[in-house]
Parts: structure tokens; C-alpha cells; sequence
């Protein structure tokens, strides 16, 4: 047979050749194995939780919340325990007094606003952030309660917070889109 026409077998190949990729896997031991697997039903079981939340509100607690179009999104402010403790009354947290003066004050989205935008140097970016309408303040508002509710500490760069939807809701409803399209919750971009 002519070597140049059949194409190589296995034993033609050199030692360097061969795919070696699985040598370096991870070995687990059974207790491993279990425990990987015990975390990722509990994942699914999770998500498949979550998505039964879609499209409805039968899931809130606090009697405010308006569905949202993902599971992730579809949250109870009395599901997170941070906001529990600072609701002395149990209420929806949106009722609280705090949370209307820090959140929803448009004279405290704005001195937020100015703070943030005061760090900024780029003109272009800094003209971006100081437009006055309704989007910027609900981007704002959002960002107000996220640090209001971790008492006034950044979380972190590319650190996100799904907010709970009575929450949202209350935002939206004081700072509403013109057509009623709103981005709703986003991952952070992973570098």
C-alpha cells in the first residue's frame, strides 16, 4: 500500500501527538462525586423554583410586589434577609419611612447622582450620567437602595444585587419609562 494516500492510524502517531487531555482531570472520591452532585440538584432545584415565579406574584409576601419576567427577578423584599432587619415592622419595606426619604426623594437620588458622577472624568461619560430624566433617576434609585441597604458600603466592582420587585415596582411607579420598557436585572460582565 502507498503511505502517502491511507491516512495515519493510532500507531503511526508520535507519543507527543496523542490527546492527553483527560490525563490531568480532576479525581474525586465518592464523597466528592456526591457532594458535586448534591450542588447541582440543588442548583436545578433552584432554578426550576425560580421559573414557577414568572409571569405572577403569587410568591410575594408582602402583598406589593408585580410580576417580573424572569425567576430571578421574582423576589419578595421579606425573602431577603438583610431587608428583614431593617424592618422593624414587618411591613413591606416600602412602606418604611427610611426607605422613601433615601430612596425615593428625588433630592437624594440627585446629591447621589453628583457624588458619582464627581469621580468621573471622561466629559462624555460624566454628560451621560447628568441627563435629567426618568431612566438615570431609576438607575440611581436602584443604586441608592443597594447601598442603603448594605448601609452605605460599595459592594464591589461588578458586584450586582437582584432587587426585590416591590422594590422595583415602587421605583418604577415614581420614576416611570415613557413606553413602558424597562431593562430589568443583568448579570455583571465577567472580564
Amino acid at each position: 500500500m502507498d503511505s502517502n494516500s491511507e491516512s495515519s492510524s493510532e500507531e503511526d502517531i508520535a507519543p507527543t501527538e496523542l490527546d492527553f487531555s483527560l490525563d490531568f482531570d480532576p479525581e474525586y472520591t465518592e464523597e466528592e462525586l456526591q457532594q458535586i452532585l448534591l450542588e447541582e440538584k440543588k442548583a436545578e432545584d433552584e432554578r426550576s423554583r425560580l421559573e414557577h415565579r414568572v409571569s405572577n406574584a403569587h410568591w410575594c409576601t408582602c402583598g406589593l410586589c408585580i410580576p417580573m419576567p424572569t425567576g430571578v427577578e421574582s423576589l419578595c423584599c421579606r425573602e431577603v434577609d438583610q431587608i428583614m432587619m431593617k424592618n422593624a415592622s414587618k411591613s413591606c419595606i416600602t412602606h418604611q419611612e427610611d426607605f422613601k426619604t433615601a430612596v425615593l426623594n428625588l433630592n437624594m437620588i440627585k446629591l447621589h447622582r453628583h457624588f458619582y458622577v464627581s469621580k468621573i472624568k471622561d466629559a462624555k461619560e460624566k454628560a451621560k450620567w447628568l441627563v435629567e430624566d426618568n431612566a438615570n433617576y431609576r438607575l440611581f434609585a436602584y443604586r441608592v437602595f443597594i447601598l442603603w441597604l448594605n448601609n452605605y458600603e460599595k459592594l464591589g466592582h461588578k458586584v450586582r444585587k437582584v432587587i426585590p420587585s416591590c422594590v422595583v415596582h415602587s421605583i418604577r411607579l415614581m420614576w416611570p419609562s415613557e413606553d413602558g420598557i424597562y431593562k430589568g436585572y443583568k448579570e455583571a460582565d465577567v472580564d
